[in-house]
């Protein structure tokens, strides 16, 4: 089963985990302290990615740039994936998947 995507629009100011509750960003970027983060990336110009989705998925091309292709290769259960549609500023990726210590 192929990781969902959720489609977000422009009017969504803050994004938060649906695992965690804590906002995807912070004021100097993506907060990486959120175990449930497992990658973001800005309009295919990079981002956070985390390394328990690099060592998931074992052979990632650009460790900054998570691709649909790789998208599809998230078989964490319940991860999801959201696309955040920033109108002008581009479009943003945010996944993130239940985590358990």
């Amino acid at each position: 089963m192929s990781t969902p995507i959720v489609d977000l629009y422009e009017s969504i100011e803050t994004i938060y985990s649906p695992f965690s509750g804590i906002a995807i960003t912070q004021e100097d970027g993506v907060n990486e302290s959120d175990p449930t983060l497992l990658f973001s990336n800005f309009d295919n110009n990079g981002g956070y990615v985390s390394q328990r989705l690099i060592d998931h998925l074992g052979d990632i091309d650009d460790a900054s740039i998570i691709s649909e292709m790789e998208i599809a290769r998230i078989t964490i259960p319940g991860a999801i994936v959201f696309r955040h549609d920033c109108g002008w500023n581009g479009v943003n990726l945010y996944g993130f998947a239940p985590y358990s210590s």
